[in-house]
């Protein structure tokens, strides 16, 4: 039996959630472009884009139209 794949933009959420909790993208930072992480994280833009738009449902981010996308408050809730 094999195992489903987990689609793209949900790998790529993965990675940038990673990189918020890690401490490389601070509270208030503004993430690369669409294209930038498309290109970092070897997709296209669309599945950057859908990335990106995971992570603001998630409260992660906060993106305005124009201005890009910039980390949210990060607060880890530790797991009971």
């Amino acid at each position: 039996m094999t195992e489903p794949q987990v689609p793209a933009y949900l790998r790529v959420a993965g990675k940038i959630r990673e990189d918020i909790e890690s401490g490389k993208h601070p509270e208030g930072e503004k993430l690369p472009s669409l294209e930038a992480l498309a290109k970092e994280h070897g997709v296209n833009r669309g599945v950057a884009e859908r990335a990106v738009n995971q992570l603001r449902i998630e409260g992660l981010l906060v993106v305005r139209q124009g201005s890009g996308a910039v980390v949210r408050r990060y607060e880890r809730i530790p797991r009971t």
